[in-house]
C-alpha cells in the first residue's frame, strides 16, 4: 500500500472515529443540544472503492452517549468519506456520515491531520430520529495506523430520548 494510500486510510479513520462519540459541556442551542466528542480508533484496510476501503472500530466517549464504542467504513480517495455506528452502554445506537480531506503528506513523525464535517441521521433507542452535526478534526498516525478524533457540533435529539 502506498503512503499515500496510509494518509488516506488514517484520515479516514479518524473522521468516522470522532464523527459520533457526544461528549461533555453541553448547553441548549437554538436548533439542539452542542456537543463535544473524543474517539480512539484503530484502521484495517480491506476491499477496494474509488480508492480504497477502511474498516475502524475504536471507543467514544461523550455526554449523551457515554462510554461506547465506534464501528465504521470509509472510502479514501481525493475526499475521503464514509459512514460509523456508535453504541452506547445500553444498545442505543447513533449513526453518522462523514467527509474529510487530509492536508499534506505526513510529518516527521507519520501524523496527518484531517478535517471535515459529519452529519447525524439518525439511530436506534434513545438516538431513535436523532439529526445533527457539526466538524470533524483529527490527528492520525499513518505508522500505527491508529486516529484521535474530536468532533463539536449540535445533536437534535429524537422521540426516542424523550
Amino acid at each position: 500500500m502506498s503512503s499515500k494510500a496510509v494518509r488516506h486510510l488514517l484520515a479516514r479513520a479518524a473522521l468516522v472515529a470522532a464523527s459520533l462519540a457526544v461528549a461533555g459541556g453541553a448547553t441548549a442551542a437554538a436548533d439542539g443540544v452542542r456537543f463535544h466528542m473524543e474517539t480512539s480508533l484503530q484502521a484495517f484496510p480491506f476491499g477496494s472503492c474509488a480508492g480504497f476501503s477502511l474498516a475502524t472500530a475504536g471507543t467514544v466517549k461523550g455526554t449523551h452517549i457515554g462510554q461506547g464504542s465506534w464501528s465504521g467504513t470509509e472510502c479514501v480517495g481525493a475526499t475521503d468519506t464514509g459512514q460509523a455506528a456508535l453504541t452506547a452502554a445500553d444498545g442505543a445506537q447513533l449513526f453518522l456520515t462523514f467527509a474529510v480531506i487530509t492536508s499534506a503528506p505526513p510529518d516527521a513523525n507519520g501524523l496527518i491531520y484531517p478535517r471535515g464535517t459529519f452529519t447525524i441521521t439518525g439511530g436506534t433507542g434513545r438516538f431513535a430520529g436523532s439529526s445533527g452535526g457539526g466538524t470533524l478534526t483529527a490527528i492520525a498516525s499513518v505508522v500505527t495506523f491508529t486516529a484521535q478524533d474530536t468532533l463539536e457540533g449540535t445533536i437534535r435529539l429524537g422521540p426516542g430520548d424523550a
